[in-house]
């Protein structure tokens, strides 16, 4: 079964995936938070800014068109479907883990 089938699942994860699918595949945030938001009633989910070196790898070599990409527009999106339980700084880099509750029983 796909993952759509087999959830929502009760906690997902998403540790540093986020700059791949909006930076290496093109993804809008928008489309990110709606399919999370499919498969988990609960979401551990990591933000890579764009200036950590993972994301300038993935950013090197192409014109940087990324303009929403940033933690206050993952907050405003993924805010639309979610309700922001906890926010961390991981510590010795820029980036935050969220705790997120979906705000529907889709």
């Amino acid at each position: 079964l796909s993952l759509h089938e087999r959830g929502p699942a009760d906690v997902g994860m998403a540790l540093a995936l986020i700059h791949h699918l909006a930076i290496r595949n093109n993804l809008p945030l928008s489309h990110i938070a709606q399919e999370l938001s499919r498969m988990s009633k609960n979401l551990i989910f990591e933000f890579v800014p764009r200036d950590d070196p993972q994301c300038q790898k993935l950013l090197s070599g192409r014109i940087d068109t990324f303009n929403d990409y940033a933690i206050e527009q993952f907050r405003c999106v993924f805010g639309s479907l979610f309700n922001l339980e906890a926010e961390v700084s991981v510590l010795a880099s820029r980036r935050t883990v969220f705790l997120l509750t979906r705000r529907d029983s889709h």
